[in-house]
């Protein structure tokens, strides 16, 4: 996502998205969440701009909503 000073963004990816993305990494960074939590809101993301995802056994999610 970044390296150093630099942000990387997919263009292709809605900026809110990529947004999201950097906060939760930097809040991993500095402890406030763990890679689990991380793993668990970036699923949810993904959920929620209908992307694929997979889930923890390996298999593609529906995005149905829990």
């Amino acid at each position: 996502m970044h390296n150093k000073d630099k942000v990387i963004l997919d263009k292709k990816l809605p900026y809110e998205y990529n947004i999201c993305l950097y906060i939760l990494e930097e809040l991993c960074d500095k402890g406030v969440i763990d890679v689990f939590e991380m793993a668990e809101a970036i699923i949810l993301l993904r959920k929620k701009y209908k992307m694929p995802v997979i889930g923890i056994y390996g298999k593609k999610d529906n995005n149905s909503s829990d």
